[in-house]
């Protein structure tokens, strides 16, 4: 199994077929069982105990740090580091004081980089890291890292680790453990107490003996994360030394990317659930129930993936949108549902036009030709068609249906913002109409100072506004439905002419219904009536 892991771990880096050169699972060539196997064997078994005995004496009489830090490193090209890859480990100096760990190990297109680690502060500091990213800083990026606490490296793990990294294609380049210190053409200072492993590791670099088996262990398998390995190599750790190595900027441009190939996506996945706001699709079964039911509703992606998705109705006119809701399924048109329960909450799309004219045709007393003219003035207010005419104000009592009608048109737009009251306790009342595409005023009231920002505002003009925590905004033209019990607009021209005024009476026959009509039948509706040229 630990053969199989670390075979996995290396997959993910793009060198499995290193495993896979004609060798068996622990590197051994198969051949058919001879006479002398059995005294092969024997020797293979005195030799690898000899070598565990070397690591187990250097394990005893080294002292380590508190942490064992792995790390990959992935070269950015590969054909051309793998033959320069001996020479430039070569500059790295023989040993390094304070560390008692420092292996390097070569396998492909990327290293296996070992050393013991203080970890203070989860950053590495330590000058044998410092050295080896000096050289290789500009070819390779750290790919992977995994933190192994002391306690958990014993010496069976330290055992291990050796042979797997001298097994296949890998080579081990650098060898610092303790006071013992190998690499490719050195002579051991204590060449007689671990000259087995001294022998194995030099005769490994020539390539002169295959890989060796170790066995199972079960902590190595835990610490080294099975399951963890195989995430993307994005996750690797800030630089240890407070700069942007090349790696790190080769990792921020892939994370960067997979960042924007994510965010593309849940913005596809909203275009098919069209909610009104359109933050509230968070508030829905669809939702909880789709693959991006997790993210923190304070995801900085989510955010700017639902901002983009408001700013891109705001150019949309009413035909453009209708050909996206065309597009989806009918249950997927969630709009203003609770819940996205598109059924309980509309009549259907044939009856959803027959409620929104009846109610038309009740307060202008069955007079087809104003029902006609009313839907037209809407029209040119909702897509922007006269000029210094941008707002519709619907005058009437309470129970008139004024809200019954007007909800569908509002929630059509999705991106929609609501007007507050201008009074002296209210301190931000237009922070909720920037990048809208239509704003709702129920019940306005406001003092006589702030007419004359309400004058622009009303007439599509551009004017600055107050945002909350941030700097002041300019709003565009965006269309306004005002709707309310009282006039409370001057009566000169210059509201009046940027103002389209319709009257309704009370309509008590409303509080039989119980559902709302479907802001697709307010567009059927302007179809009925033919007004789209």
């Amino acid at each position: 199994m630990v053969c199989r892991f670390f075979q996995n771990v290396d997959t993910v880096h793009g060198d499995a077929a290193g495993a896979r050169d004609g060798s068996d699972e622990f590197g051994y060539e198969e051949e058919s069982r001879g006479v002398d196997e059995s005294t092969a064997d024997d020797e293979k078994i005195n030799w690898r105990g000899r070598i565990r005995e070397s690591v187990l004496d250097l394990f005893q009489r080294t002292m380590f740090k508190t942490n064992i830090l792995h790390c990959i490193y992935r070269f950015y090209n590969s054909d051309r580091m793998e033959s320069d890859v001996h020479r430039r480990i070569q500059g790295v100096p023989s040993s390094f004081p304070h560390t008692n760990l420092f292996i390097i190990a070569s396998h492909g297109d990327h290293l296996h980089v070992l050393h013991d680690c203080s970890w203070t502060g989860s950053t590495c500091r330590c000058a044998c890291v410092k050295n080896f990213e000096r050289l290789f800083g500009a070819y390779a990026y750290r790919a992977k890292r995994w933190v192994i606490r002391k306690f958990k490296w014993n010496a069976e793990r330290a055992v291990n680790t050796l042979f797997y990294l001298a097994k296949g294609r890998r080579q081990i380049e650098h060898c610092q453990f303790g006071r013992f210190l190998v690499r490719p053409g050195d002579r051991p200072s204590h060449k007689s107490r671990y000259s087995a492993l001294f022998d194995w590791l030099q005769n490994r670099q020539k390539g002169l003996v295959a890989g060796d088996h170790f066995p199972v262990d079960n902590n190595l398998l835990e610490e080294f994360g099975i399951g963890r390995s195989c995430r993307p190599s994005t996750s690797s750790d800030h630089d240890a030394h407070g700069t942007q190595t090349g790696g790190n900027q080769h990792q921020g441009r892939v994370k960067g990317s997979q960042e924007k190939h994510r965010g593309q996506r849940i913005l596809r996945w909203f275009r098919t659930f069209p909610t009104a706001p359109v933050n509230s699709i968070l508030q829905t079964r669809h939702w909880a129930e789709s693959e991006f039911g997790m993210i923190h509703r304070g995801d900085k992606l989510l955010a700017t993936v639902l901002n983009s998705c408001a700013l891109e109705i705001c150019d949309m006119s009413m035909t453009d949108l209708f050909q996206r809701y065309s597009s989806l399924e009918f249950n997927n048109l969630i709009f203003a549902a609770p819940m996205g329960n598109v059924e309980d909450t509309y009549y259907d799309i044939e009856e959803s036009v027959r409620v929104l004219e009846e109610l038309l045709l009740f307060q202008f007393d069955n007079d087809v030709e104003i029902v006609q003219v009313f839907l037209a003035d809407l029209v040119d207010v909702l897509d922007k068609k006269r000029q210094k005419l941008n707002t519709f104000f619907v005058l009437g009592a309470s129970n008139a249906g004024k809200n019954f009608f007007f909800d569908c048109v509002i929630h059509y737009f999705l991106n929609f913002g609501m007007i507050g009251n201008f009074s002296k306790y209210v301190g931000f009342p237009l922070q909720d109409c920037v990048s809208r595409r239509i704003l709702l005023w129920n019940e306005p009231n406001a003092e006589a100072s702030a007419f004359e920002t309400l004058k622009m505002l009303l007439g599509g003009d551009q004017c600055v506004v107050r945002v909350k925590f941030q700097s002041d905004v300019t709003v565009g033209r965006t269309p306004v439905i005002v709707l309310s019990n009282t006039d409370i607009f001057p009566k000169t021209d210059a509201f009046r002419n940027r103002i389209i005024r319709y009257e309704w009476q009370k309509a008590p026959y409303l509080a039989e219904k119980l559902k709302r009509p479907h802001p697709l039948g307010f567009y059927k509706l302007i179809l009925k009536y033919n007004l789209f040229k």
